[in-house]
């Protein structure tokens, strides 16, 4: 805690804190109070530095829901600072460990490429946690140089397409109709019929012996009318 003052280490562009694995067994779940007060005093000392705070790791000593639920509580509280950066390392198990306690080789290959990573920002699928920044703030020197950077290269974006008014756009033309034109009955006189007696026939198809039905009656009705 007393290193992390601007006359001990300058003005660096990162900062890496792994600490809080071996108090486990003082502090208890008040480790998580003492890192965050350790990231506050760094993010307040160092404003222009990505400070990375890395989580405790596992021990064979501690219960893993203990460590899980402590790491949680970091991540809450450091959510609120601009310039933190946490470092998780949940891809390193037991299996890391040689003794139960501290890492082996592989363990610390592992681990030293997590903090790395998460330094440079050169991975952005880790779990990295980057906390949003507050109004007013003002980037530090590396991340305006970073952006400046990223700004200049990226290719310009390709225009979307026009979008198509409703009245322009092309549809089918509608099928014609297949409906029968109305039938309009005509009214026959006496001597309409008996000049054109073929006006008496149906347009439906009938038998020749209804037809001559048809006529015979249609003849007797005008005879009796006259």
């Amino acid at each position: 805690m007393e290193l992390l003052r601007q006359d001990t280490l300058g003005n660096p562009q990162y900062i890496v804190v792994h600490t809080g694995t071996n108090d486990l067994h003082t502090l208890h779940r008040e480790t998580s109070e003492a890192m965050t007060k350790m990231a506050k005093r760094a993010s307040r000392e160092f404003p222009d530095s990505r400070v990375v705070i890395s989580t405790l790791l596992p021990r064979t000593d501690t219960p893993p829901h203990v460590i899980h639920e402590i790491n949680i509580e970091i991540s809450r509280s450091c959510a609120a600072l601009p310039n933190i950066h946490l470092a998780h390392h949940t891809n390193i198990g037991s299996w890391d460990l040689h003794d139960g306690l501290y890492l082996n080789k592989a363990g610390v290959k592992t681990f030293a490429k997590t903090l790395k990573d998460v330094t440079l920002d050169r991975n952005p699928n880790s779990l990295a946690h980057t906390a949003a920044p507050p109004r007013n703030y003002r980037p530090p020197r590396y991340q305006q140089e970073r952006q400046r950077n990223t700004a200049s290269h990226l290719p310009a974006a390709p225009r979307p397409p026009a979008a198509l008014h409703p009245d322009s756009i092309p549809y089918p033309p509608a099928p014609p109709s297949h409906r029968r034109p109305p039938h309009h009955h005509q009214r026959m006189t006496y001597a309409s019929v008996m000049n054109n007696p073929t006006h008496l026939l149906p347009t439906a198809p009938m038998s020749e012996l209804g037809a001559i039905k048809e006529i015979l009656q249609t003849l007797c009705r005008r005879l009796l009318q006259t």
